[in-house]
C-alpha cells in the first residue's frame, strides 16, 4: 500500500511537470511560427472554456434527475 502511494506521487509529478511542452513547441515550429502557435493555443483554450460551461450545466441537470 505504501508503495502505491509513493508511485501515485511520482506519476502525478511527472504528469504535471509538462516535460512534453518542449517537444510540442518544436513540433509546432516545424509547421508554423510563434504567432501561429499562439493562435492555435489560444483557440484551443477559449474553445475549452466556452464548451465547459454548458456541458457542466447539462451534467448538473442530468445528475440531479438521476440521483432523485
Amino acid at each position: 500500500m505504501d508503495r502505491n502511494i509513493k508511485l501515485a506521487y511520482v506519476i502525478g509529478t511527472l504528469r504535471n511537470s509538462w516535460f512534453w511542452l518542449g517537444v510540442w513547441i518544436l513540433f509546432y515550429l516545424s509547421i508554423t511560427n510563434y504567432a501561429g502557435i499562439g493562435i492555435v493555443e489560444s483557440t484551443l483554450f477559449f474553445t475549452a472554456i466556452i464548451l465547459e460551461v454548458p456541458t457542466g450545466a447539462i451534467a448538473d441537470m442530468l445528475g440531479k434527475r438521476i440521483s432523485k
